[in-house]
């Protein structure tokens, strides 16, 4: 299985995209284009992948309705 150094070396040989995907409540698989990066938790100070998503994203609103 990878690691945070994996993922570091491979973002610093690339672009700084990944796919990330989710399975919705239907079954569906939805998979978007993000920017990524490793960056120091804001409150634990562990290291840990972050993303950008646009605040209307659907998985978002989902979250926000349940």
């Amino acid at each position: 299985m990878p690691d945070l150094a994996d993922v570091q070396r491979f973002l610093a040989d690339d672009t700084g995209l990944a796919t990330v995907s989710t399975v919705q409540a239907n079954g569906d698989v939805l998979s978007s284009v993000v920017n990524c990066g490793v960056i120091d938790h804001p409150v634990s100070g562990e290291a840990s992948i972050a993303l950008v998503s646009r605040g209307g994203a659907h998985l978002l609103r989902c979250r926000r309705d349940t």
